[in-house]
């Protein structure tokens, strides 16, 4: 098997390539829906063992935990998560999911720490010139970070919005 160090380092180089290599962080999450616990592992077996029975085919047991996932998670970081399969509900999972998309779609980081919120000035840049200024209201700061707090404006930016973002550095290093 290829080491999953290795198959990490395959997905960096994807998105480095893909963002032109204008940074060095790839900037990605991964989220591995396996099963999770022993109770999951045995439901999911009994399951496959139903359909086996329903198609005459012979028994086998092929549910694991997914370790080699999880370890893609734990290696990648980045808010990436390891989540049940077993779970009766996905909407939670689905849910968790958006609120990680929607976090990296609304965070900003800076090259240094702005001095506060009320001395930026935040712009969303459309593809036609037209720009819509972002009130201070409608994000914080947090460290090196901005992020846009409102929900439905996140939701709106189209993919060839850009963000302008003009601000007084707290210190000069």
């Amino acid at each position: 098997l290829i080491p999953v160090s290795e198959i990490k380092e395959n997905i960096d180089e994807f998105f480095l390539d893909l963002d032109g290599k204008v940074s060095s962080d790839p900037n990605y999450f991964v989220v591995s829906i396996v099963a999770l616990t022993a109770d999951a592992i045995k439901s999911l077996q009994q399951a496959r063992d139903l359909d086996d029975q329903k198609v005459g085919a012979l028994k086998s047991v092929a549910i694991d935990r997914g370790d080699r996932y999880l370890e893609l998670v734990q290696l990648v970081g980045n808010n990436s998560l390891g989540m049940n399969i077993a779970e009766e509900d996905y909407s939670i999972l689905l849910e968790q999911i958006g609120k990680t998309i929607i976090d990296k779609k609304s965070t900003f980081t800076l090259q240094r720490a702005p001095t506060s919120a009320e001395d930026m000035i935040v712009k969303i840049i459309h593809e036609d010139g037209s720009s819509t200024i972002i009130p201070s209201e409608k994000f914080v700061i947090q460290g090196k970070s901005l992020v846009i707090n409102d929900f439905a404006m996140v939701l709106s930016f189209k993919s060839t919005d850009k963000i302008s973002i003009n601000y007084q550095p707290k210190t000069v290093f």
